[in-house]
């Protein structure tokens, strides 16, 4: 009788344990969720001039020339990895990808003629799934597939620029 007691109360103090100490997944979210005021003061700080920014799962992504930075938080602390690249050979489009949980294609527009002229870019994944976005004078872009999923990188794929008319004024198949 005795241990079928004990054994309650254990069972007991571990379900309490389990409800008083791991949070509920939104509030989860919420605690490590990278406000616009974090992303302005780390871009202040580093001097960085974003070509674009695009915030995914919880992390947010600054494309600059010649780097990434993927910004998430960890016990409520800022923290950010870094890549970086050398354009020693400028190209019409600087093009990079991701792999991961949030596996993601980034593009730089070199060019100015396309930058000018461009209306929209899109990225057409390995599985035929496109995701499209409106140029307006921009130079960096980042591209999520819709699934998330790391695989839709591998095989080939492609970059089209079109112009307002909808005719390809830029194209490049990758692999």
């Amino acid at each position: 009788m005795k241990k079928a007691i004990i054994g309650f109360l254990v069972l007991g103090i571990i379900v309490s344990s389990i409800y008083l100490f791991v949070p509920e997944k939104n509030n989860f979210q919420d605690q490590n969720s990278i406000s616009d005021s974090d992303i302005e003061k780390f871009i202040d700080e580093r001097g960085i001039e974003p070509l674009a920014i695009e915030k995914r799962n919880g992390l947010v992504y600054i494309l600059e020339e010649g780097s990434k930075y993927t910004l998430y938080k960890s016990k409520e602390e800022l923290s950010s990895a870094y890549t970086g690249w050398s354009n020693s050979t400028p190209q019409a489009l600087s093009i990079g990808m991701s792999g991961g949980d949030n596996a993601h294609v980034y593009i730089i527009i070199n060019d100015k003629k396309l930058i000018n002229q461009g209306d929209s870019i899109e990225v057409t994944f390995s599985d035929e799934s496109k995701v499209t976005k409106d140029v307006n004078g921009e130079t960096g872009f980042i591209f999520f597939h819709e699934s998330n999923e790391a695989p839709r990188l591998t095989g080939q794929w492609s970059v089209k620029i079109f112009d307002k008319g909808g005719e390809v004024i830029y194209q490049r198949e990758l692999s």
